[in-house]
C-alpha cells in the first residue's frame, strides 16, 4: 500500500501497519498468492468504501483499525480451518457475513447487487417507454372509435374478451395447431391444415376489423418506413463525410445511425396523409425501446464472451468464441436495415434464453479448475455453437411470423433484459473464479477452504439467476401465488406495514450523527442544479418501480416468459405447453400485489426512505472529499496514469461517482438488499421462502444491530468512548429504547410496534410467553405461539388459523401441536368472531378497519377518532404502557397538574 503527501489522516498510518504485518506474515506467504488484492477487497467490504476514499474519512478509530486486522486474520484462520462458516451459522448468516470474512465472495456480492441494480433500472425504464408506447395506441384505437367507455375496455380485459385477448388465443391455437402439422404423432394431418387455415383467417379479420388494426399499421410503419428512413440518413450521412478531406472522414456503421423527430415527421400513412399525433408519439419510443434493447444485448453478449476470453485457458479458443459472438448477435438483435422489428417465428418460438443458458454455464464453469461437471471447454464450445446455429434462421428463411405487435415487443425486451443481466452475473462469478484461482494458494492445507468458497459462489450464482427456484412451472406458480396473497393480506394496503416501514429511516440518526445529516443536507441543497437524486437512483435501480421490499422478498425474480411452443432436446422436435391456469393465477396474484392500490403505500415509504439516505451518504462523502488534498491526489494519481493532471471537471466527475457509490453502499447498508443471492440458505430455497416469509428483514436487521454493537466494543476496548462507532450505539439506544420509553411514560401509549426494535421486540415476547402470565402469552403472540409467531411463515399460520375457525382440526387443551404453536381454539367462538378471524387472515388491515377503525371514527367523537389512529398505527395503551405512565406521574406530579391547569384554563377560554 503506496503512501504520499496526500495521506494526511493518522489513520492511514495505522492501515498501513496492518498491511505490512499482514503481507509479512508467514501463513500469509504460504496461502495467498495476491495479498493486495485480499486487503484491499476485505478494507472495502469493512468501511463500504474504496481504500482511496477511506483515506480522506475523519471518523476512522483505532478500533476500526482492530477490527480489519481481526478480519484478516479471521481469514487465515478459516483457509487452516477449511470453511468460512459451517453448521448452523452458513445456514443462518446472510451472504454479506461471508462477504465480509472473505474478500473473493465481498468482490462477487457487491458485483451481484449492482448488477442485479442496473438490470432493475433498466427494466424500469424500458417499461416505462413501452407503458408510454401502448397508451398513445390505446388512444389511437380511442380517436377512431373503437373504444369509447374506459369502463367497458376495462371490464374486457379483466374478463379476457378483449380484441387483444382474442388475438392471444387464436396465435396460442396457431401454434399448437403447426406443432400438430409438425408432429410425427398427429393421425389427420389434413384436418389439422383445414384448422390452420381457419385460424389465419380468424386472425386476418380481427387485425383488419377491430382495434388490432392501429397494431397492424403501427407494425407496418416499423417494419416498411423506418428501414427506409435509415437507408435516406444513412446516405445523407455518407454523402457528408464524403465532402470532408479524406484525413476528416470518419467511418459510419449502418447500425449506427440514429433516427430523429424530423426523420419520423416523413412518415405517411397509406393515403399518403401524415401520421397522427399518437403514431407519432408511438413510433419514437418504440425506437428509443429499441435502441436500448440493441444496446443491452451487445452489452450482454460483450460481457458474456469477454469474460471467457479473459481466461487464461481460453486464448486458444479466442477465434470460436468470436465466431460464437457475432452468432448470438445475429440471433436476438434487430436488423435496421431488414426492419426494427423483432420477429418471432411461430414455427420457432422456442424458450432460447432457457435452453441457451445452461450451455453458456457449462463453458463458465469448463474455464475452472474447480467444476464437478464432466465438460471440458471444448465441449462446452461444440455444444454451444450447435445450439445457436441450430436456432438461428435469417428472415429470409420462409417462416410465419407473430403480427402480435402487443407480445412480441414485451417478450423480446424481457428475454433481452434478462439476457443481459444473467450475462453479467455469469461474467462476475467467471471473474471471481479466475480472482480464486490467482488469489489463493492451492495446496494441501487450503485446496479444501478453495473447494467451499467455489461452492458458496457456485451457490449463490444459483440464486442470482434462478437455478434455486422450483422447477415445476405448476407448483412454483402455487407457491408464489401464496407468497403473493399473504403479501397482499398482512402487508398490502395496510397503514400500519408503512408506518413501521417509514421507522427505518431512523437507522439514518444511528449511523450518521445529527451534524452531518445536517451538513448532507446543505451540500445536497447547493448542487441542486448539477444533482438529480431521482434520476440517479432510477438509474442505479435504487427505488422500487413496480413493486415493494416484503414483495420482492417473497416472489424474489420476476419469472421468464413463458414460452408455449419449446424445443425438446432429446426427440429433437417442438412440444406444445400452453400457459396453465396455475400460471395465469400466479401472474394476476403478482400483478394485484404490485399494483398502486396494494403496495403503493410500502413502496413510496420506502422510496421516500432510500432518496433521503442516499443523499445524506452522498453528501458525506462529498463533503470528506471536498478538500484541496483530495484534488491533489486525483491530479498526482492522472499525472500517473495518464501522463497529464486532471482536470477540475475530471476531479469533480471523481468525486460525485465516489459519492454516489457511497450512497448505494449506504441505502443497502441500512435498507437492506431483498434479492434472493442476498438472503440466508434457510429462507433462500423453496421451502424456506414459504417458512420465512418476510424475515430477510428480521435477519439483515440483526446484522445491523451486530455490526454496530461490534464495532462500538472494539473502540471502546480501546478507550475510545467518544469514537463515531460507540456514539452510533448510544444513538441506537437512544432512539430505539430510550425516546420510545419516554413517549410512552408520558402518554400511556406503547410506541414499541411502531418504532420497533425487532431483536428486542423478539427477546421480549419470548420471555413473556414462558415467564409470563396467559394474558402475557396472549398479548406477545395474539394467539399464534412462540415458534410460528417468531419465525413468520404466514402461509402455515393462516391454513392453522382457517382449519381452527371450521373445525377442520381441533387443538384440545393437551395437544403437543397447540403447545407449540401456542394457536388458540376457536372452534367454541360465535359466528360474529369467527368471521371477524377470518377477514384477518384474509386481509389484516381490512379485518382491522371493518372491527375497530370504522367503528371508532363513526363514532362522532375526538376520541373515537384519536382510537382509530392508534390502532392503524398499532399505537396501543398495553399494561406495560400504562403502568410506565402511571408510576411517571406519581414521580412528577406536580409537571402534570400545571398541564392540567393550562389545559382547564385553554377550555374556559
Amino acid at each position: 500500500m503506496s503512501r504520499n503527501n496526500c495521506d494526511f489522516a493518522p489513520h492511514m498510518d495505522l492501515l498501513a501497519e496492518v498491511y505490512d504485518k499482514f503481507k509479512k506474515n508467514g501463513r500469509t506467504k504460504k496461502y495467498i498468492n495476491d495479498p493486495d488484492s485480499a486487503f484491499y477487497n476485505l478494507v472495502k467490504s469493512e468501511f463500504g468504501m474504496e481504500l482511496e476514499v477511506v483515506r480522506f474519512r475523519d471518523d476512522v478509530s483505532k478500533g476500526d483499525i482492530d477490527g480489519l486486522s481481526k478480519r484478516l486474520d479471521n481469514l487465515l484462520n478459516n483457509i487452516e480451518k477449511g470453511d468460512v462458516y459451517s453448521g448452523l451459522a452458513g445456514a443462518m448468516y446472510t451472504p454479506n457475513a461471508f462477504a465480509k470474512a472473505d474478500p473473493a465472495i465481498g468482490e462477487l456480492l457487491n458485483n451481484f447487487i449492482h448488477t442485479k441494480q442496473h438490470f432493475q433500472g433498466t427494466n424500469a425504464q424500458v417499461n416505462r417507454a413501452k407503458e408510454g408506447m401502448f397508451r398513445n395506441l390505446k388512444k389511437e384505437m380511442t380517436a377512431r372509435g373503437y373504444s369509447q367507455n374506459t369502463a367497458l375496455t376495462t371490464g374486457k380485459e379483466l374478463t379476457r374478451t378483449s380484441a387483444q385477448a382474442k388475438a392471444d388465443k387464436i396465435e396460442e391455437n396457431i401454434i399448437k395447431t403447426i406443432a400438430e402439422i409438425k408432429s410425427p404423432q398427429t393421425v389427420d394431418k389434413e384436418l389439422s391444415i383445414l384448422k390452420l387455415q381457419d385460424l389465419r383467417r380468424q386472425e386476418h379479420d380481427l387485425y383488419e376489423n377491430t382495434e388490432m388494426q392501429v397494431y397492424k399499421e403501427m407494425l407496418d410503419y416499423v417494419e416498411n418506413w423506418m428501414p427506409k428512413l435509415t437507408t435516406e440518413k444513412w446516405n445523407e450521412l455518407i454523402a457528408i463525410e464524403n465532402k470532408k478531406p479524406e484525413k476528416k472522414r470518419k467511418f459510419i456503421n449502418y447500425e449506427d445511425v440514429v433516427l430523429g423527430e424530423s426523420d419520423f415527421a416523413k412518415i405517411r400513412d397509406e393515403n399518403g396523409d401524415p401520421i397522427s399525433g399518437n403514431i407519432y408519439s408511438a413510433i419514437r419510443q418504440y425506437t428509443e425501446v429499441m435502441n436500448t434493447m440493441h444496446k443491452n444485448l451487445t452489452n450482454g453478449v460483450d460481457a458474456y464472451v469477454d469474460g471467457l476470453l479473459s481466461s487464461k485457458s481460453q486464448s486458444a479458443s479466442a477465434e470460436q468464441l468470436k465466431e460464437i459472438k457475432v452468432k448470438l448477435k445475429e440471433k436476438m438483435t434487430p436488423n435496421k436495415e431488414a426492419g426494427y422489428y423483432p420477429h418471432y417465428a411461430r414455427d420457432l418460438n422456442i424458450d432460447f434464453i432457457s435452453g441457451l443458458m445452461p450451455k453458456m454455464d457449462d463453458l463458465v464453469l469448463a474455464t475452472s479448475n474447480y467444476s464437478d461437471k464432466p465438460v471440458t471447454t471444448k465441449q462446452a464450445l461444440e455444444q454451444l455453437e450447435t445450439y445457436i446455429s441450430g436456432h438461428a434462421k435469417s428472415r429470409g428463411d420462409a417462416l410465419e411470423y407473430s403480427p402480435n405487435f402487443f407480445n412480441v415487443v414485451n417478450t423480446y425486451t424481457s428475454e433481452v433484459n434478462r439476457f443481459n443481466y444473467i450475462s453479467h452475473i455469469n461474467k462476475s462469478k467467471g471473474d471471481v473464479l479466475n480472482k480464486i484461482e490467482s488469489m489463493y494458494k492451492n495446496s494441501e492445507d487450503s485446496g479444501r477452504y478453495i473447494e467451499n468458497v467455489v461452492s458458496f459462489v457456485n451457490d449463490l450464482h444459483g440464486a442470482a439467476v434462478g437455478r434455486n427456484a422450483i422447477q415445476n412451472k405448476q407448483t412454483q406458480a402455487f407457491v408464489r401465488t401464496l407468497l403473493g396473497f399473504e403479501f397482499i393480506s398482512k402487508i398490502g394496503m395496510n397503514p400500519r406495514s408503512a408506518a413501521r416501514n417509514f421507522s427505518q429511516i431512523l437507522l439514518n440518526t444511528v449511523e450518521w450523527s445529527p451534524t452531518m445529516i445536517l451538513n448532507s443536507a446543505k451540500t445536497i441543497r447547493g448542487m441542486k442544479e448539477s444533482l438529480n437524486v431521482d434520476r440517479i437512483m432510477d438509474e442505479k435501480g435504487l427505488l422500487f418501480s413496480e413493486s415493494a421490499p416484503e414483495l420482492q422478498e417473497s416472489l424474489g425474480g420476476q419469472p421468464s416468459a413463458h414460452k408455449i411452443l419449446r424445443y425438446n432436446e432429446e426427440t429433437k422436435g417442438l412440444e406444445f405447453t400452453p400457459v396453465s391456469k396455475m400460471e395465469k393465477v400466479a401472474g394476476v396474484m403478482s400483478k394485484v400485489a404490485g399494483s398502486k392500490v396494494v403496495a403503493g403505500m410500502t413502496r413510496g415509504i420506502e422510496n421516500f426512505n432510500r432518496k433521503l439516505t442516499f443523499r445524506v451518504g452522498f453528501g458525506r462523502v462529498y463533503d470528506l472529499l471536498d478538500n484541496p488534498n483530495f484534488t491533489e491526489f486525483i491530479q498526482e494519481k492522472t499525472l500517473r496514469t495518464r501522463g497529464r493532471k486532471a482536470t477540475d471537471k475530471e476531479v469533480e466527475s471523481i468525486r460525485q461517482k465516489y459519492a454516489t457509490d457511497y450512497g448505494i453502499n449506504s441505502v443497502v447498508s441500512l435498507h437492506f438488499d431483498y434479492n434472493d443471492f442476498s438472503k440466508s440458505r434457510a429462507i433462500r430455497g423453496p421451502v424456506g421462502k414459504v417458512l420465512g416469509q418476510f424475515q430477510h428483514y428480521s435477519f439483515k436487521f440483526f446484522e445491523k444491530n451486530w455490526e454496530v454493537a461490534r464495532r462500538a466494543k472494539q473502540d471502546v476496548f480501546r478507550g475510545e468512548l467518544n469514537s463515531a462507532n460507540a456514539w452510533k450505539a448510544y444513538r441506537l439506544g437512544l432512539v430505539y429504547f430510550s425516546a420510545p420509553a419516554l413517549i410512552s411514560s408520558l402518554t400511556g401509549l406503547d410506541f414499541s410496534r411502531l418504532i420497533e426494535h425487532d431483536l428486542a421486540e423478539k427477546i421480549q415476547k419470548l420471555g413473556a410467553y414462558f415467564m409470563g402470565d396467559d394474558e402475557d402469552r396472549k398479548e406477545a403472540y395474539w394467539g399464534k405461539g412462540p415458534v410460528l409467531g417468531t419465525m413468520g411463515a404466514p402461509v402455515i399460520s393462516d391454513l392453522l388459523t382457517l382449519g381452527t375457525l371450521y373445525d377442520v382440526i381441533n387443538l384440545d387443551d393437551d395437544s403437543r401441536l397447540r403447545i407449540l404453536t401456542g394457536y388458540q381454539d376457536f372452534s367454541h367462538m360465535s359466528d360474529d368472531r369467527k368471521t371477524m378471524e377470518l377477514i384477518n387472515t384474509l386481509s389484516t388491515s381490512l379485518g382491522r378497519f371493518s372491527y375497530r377503525t370504522l367503528p371508532a371514527i363513526t363514532s362522532g367523537t375526538f376520541t373515537g377518532l384519536s382510537l382509530a389512529v392508534q390502532g392503524e398505527l398499532g399505537v396501543y395503551p398495553t399494561r406495560k404502557a400504562k403502568k410506565r405512565h402511571k408510576d411517571f406521574k406519581e414521580k412528577f406530579s406536580g409537571i402534570f397538574d400545571s398541564l392540567e391547569r393550562l389545559q382547564k384554563v385553554s377550555r374556559e377560554r
